[in-house]
């Protein structure tokens, strides 16, 4: 009996080791599938973390743009202010010289021809000189005309502004 005890075990020892076997490679095999299933998992995650922090990066942009729109559209109000401000000065100081120079038509045909009764405002100027300033916008056309009748001479006493 001892033989047949013997064989039983053997046989026993092989069952169980073959059953070992068994299990040991069907344990392999659901652990690859383990891992395989938890790096998709991790896969899944990471990709879904990379579109929360695209989503969040879009909507950051999304509000810096919406921020930076009404700081431009502040800027150019306030530039549009300014612009309209300097304009306003030029438009004003465009008023005072053309009062300036309309006193100074209106007091030309008062003027004498008589040097010594001239007041100190004025200076010598030539035909060349009324030109150049007429080119340059300085005296207007019909002051330029006043000019051309009132030369006899080369030269006249001709009125200009003081201050600015």
């Amino acid at each position: 009996m001892n033989n047949d005890q013997e064989k039983k075990i053997t046989e026993t020892l092989m069952a169980s080791l073959h059953e070992n076997r068994m299990l040991a490679k069907e344990y392999k095999t659901l652990q690859s599938c383990y891992l395989d299933e938890q790096d998709k998992l991790m896969s899944v995650y990471e990709e879904r973390l990379k579109m929360e922090i695209t989503l969040r990066d879009y909507l950051q942009i999304s509000v810096l743009q919406s921020k930076m729109h009404r700081a431009l559209l502040e800027f150019f109000k306030q530039r549009g202010l300014y612009n309209q401000a300097g304009l306003a000065t030029f438009q004003a100081a465009s008023q005072e010289n053309a009062q300036k120079i309309l006193a100074v038509q209106a007091a030309w045909p008062q003027q004498t021809a008589k040097p010594h009764e001239q007041p100190l405002a004025t200076k010598a100027c030539t035909m060349a000189d009324a030109t150049c300033n007429y080119n340059y916008g300085k005296v207007r056309p019909n002051t330029l005309t006043r000019f051309n009748q009132l030369s006899n001479s080369r030269e006249v006493d001709f009125p200009h502004s003081t201050g600015s």
